[in-house]
């Protein structure tokens, strides 16, 4: 299954306005995000090419549109003295508006010393800008204050692909099902018939069956909200048959489109067939296929992708905690606050991968200038060795014993070098 494009990040800007802001955010855009599309009208616009139409097609493509403000924003005036943002075609108010109107994340940035738009400096169709919560972009703290953008950039970015994978993956899966029902009656029957008796049995025993061992899988899942399916049973190579109503309340396809989307995270197959009677709920049969043997034994315990994502929060919170309360000398004597910026970049970057423990596992191999920072400040506590070698952490069992050594060893020297007194 092939993944959806990327989207990228849209710098909206007035040339004598912010220019160079606009310029060097680019940059650390390019740096920290490689690979992620940015436009900027200087850089993205061949000649002979019709601006409007490349802008609405750019903006569309993105995740996010950052608005640089700076203190002419909404004053500056064309060669005939007319305030800009009061033309129609001007391209700013054109940019900012279509991201508006097509639901793309703004950002409004405030640079330059810059105030807050207010409605009554704005167009109609602006006035839902003068609401949006501005960022600030301070030229004395611009390091500090372009990590922070470019961590919001980050989340934003990721929340809009998982979204766009949903819909991907949805698109496909419906597609899929729908030349699945045209010719499921006869396929799925051949299909199930090569199972043998015991897929018999299970298809043509009522749902009760299904319905008993789901509540032994999760007995309070019908006294809550929300199901908790019971993937570790759904997924060990059985026929199985459930129904709306009794064990997933969503609407049937969108069902379907979980069945898939689990097979598609273990790195396996489900087939599925649509149940309709006359005197019962619709519902669903389905059989995972072609499961690798150390994913169902993963799948038995503990959810790996579960696992994956408490690591990810765990890693950027060792970073977000290093930020707040850790500093370390400048070469002028003075102190900054310290962000592990190609740490962040590298977690990222491999948890977008899916390829996160391997990262891990890469930092604590070689010694890092990250390490000494944090060895200088006294905060092992704040060392990614730390997240390697938690045993109490359920993530601890994806560590291979190789990298858990190395952590420990890398600790221990640590500790030699500083030691504890005794109390």
């Amino acid at each position: 299954m092939s993944d959806p494009p990327s989207r990228g990040v849209f710098l909206s800007y007035r040339r004598e306005d912010a220019a160079p802001y606009a310029r060097l955010l680019q940059f650390l855009l390019r740096e920290r995000l490689p690979g992620t599309p940015i436009f900027m009208d200087l850089d993205s616009i061949e000649a002979g090419l019709d601006f409007a139409e490349v802008i609405s097609e750019a903006v569309s493509s993105c995740a996010v549109l950052v608005a640089l403000i700076g203190r002419q924003w909404a004053t500056l005036t064309d060669e005939e003295g007319r305030q800009r943002l009061d033309d129609p075609d001007d391209y700013v108010r054109f940019e900012i508006r279509t991201a508006l109107e097509r639901g793309v994340r703004v950002i409004p940035v405030l640079v330059d010393g810059a105030t807050a738009l207010r409605r009554q400096q704005l167009p109609s169709e602006l006035h839902k800008l003068a609401r949006l919560n501005a960022f600030e972009l301070s030229y004395r703290r611009f390091e500090y204050d372009a990590d922070q953008l470019l961590d919001l950039i980050l989340r934003v970015l990721a929340a809009g692909q998982r979204r766009d994978q949903i819909e991907h993956v949805q698109r496909q899966t419906r597609d899929d099902a729908a030349a699945q029902d045209r010719s499921a009656d006869l396929a799925v029957s051949d299909q199930l018939a090569t199972l043998g008796p015991p897929t018999a049995d299970v298809l043509a025993a009522p749902s009760g069956e299904q319905r008993t061992r789901f509540q032994e899988a999760d007995p309070g899942a019908s006294l809550r909200g929300q199901r908790r399916y019971p993937w570790d049973k759904w997924t060990d190579g059985s026929t199985w048959e459930i129904r709306r109503g009794q064990d997933y309340d969503v609407a049937t396809e969108n069902m379907r489109v979980n069945l898939h989307m689990r097979a598609s995270s273990m790195g396996c197959k489900v087939r599925t067939r649509k149940l309709k009677d006359d005197h019962r709920e619709e519902g669903l049969a389905f059989q995972f296929f072609g499961i690798e043997p150390s994913r169902e034994m993963s799948g038995r315990s503990d959810d790996p992708d579960a696992l994956i994502e408490l690591l990810y929060q765990d890693a950027a919170e060792i970073y977000e905690r290093a930020r707040r309360e850790v500093t370390i000398p400048r070469k002028d004597g003075r102190t900054q606050k310290y962000a592990a910026n190609r740490y962040k970049q590298q977690i990222d970057k491999a948890h977008a991968e899916h390829r996160l423990v391997a990262a891990i596992s890469q930092i604590v191999s070689r010694p890092t200038q990250g390490f000494g920072h944090l060895e200088n400040a006294g905060r092992d506590d704040l060392m990614v060795e730390t997240l390697v070698l938690d045993a109490s952490k359920p993530y601890h069992q994806l560590f291979p014993a190789a990298t858990v050594e190395m952590a420990r060893e890398r600790m221990a020297q640590y500790r030699a070098r500083h030691p504890r007194p005794l109390t």
